[in-house]
């Protein structure tokens, strides 16, 4: 059930990535869109499905790793530092029930 748009949403950088990606943060979950060559995949894990959140720093860029409980990984490489660890900090929020939502950003 969508409760309502994305409370942030970033995308990775078209220099980094040879496949563009965008995160979407949800109340409920967190989707990974990813632009193939034809259409795009798009992936959702559920905040209690999660068992690992992290961000890996690179030079210029980071990449946000989500680990689910089931073995599954979902990587948004690519992204800008700052938003990496926006997006970091939204979703552990949300997994930990905080109901304070901020209003909805997009960058």
């Amino acid at each position: 059930m969508d409760v309502g748009g994305p409370l942030l949403t970033v995308e990775s950088s078209n220099l980094w990535s040879n496949r563009k990606v965008r995160l979407a943060v949800f109340e409920d979950r967190v989707e990974l869109t990813t632009r193939n060559l034809i259409g795009n995949t798009t992936e959702s894990v559920r905040y209690e499905q999660m068992a690992g959140l992290r961000v890996d720093d690179d030079v210029f860029y980071a990449d946000l790793v989500i680990e689910t409980r089931g073995g599954g990984r979902l990587l948004a490489r690519g992204l800008r530092k700052k938003q990496a660890r926006e997006a970091e900090e939204l979703i552990r929020r949300c997994s930990s029930g905080e109901r304070s939502w901020p209003d909805v950003v997009s960058t």
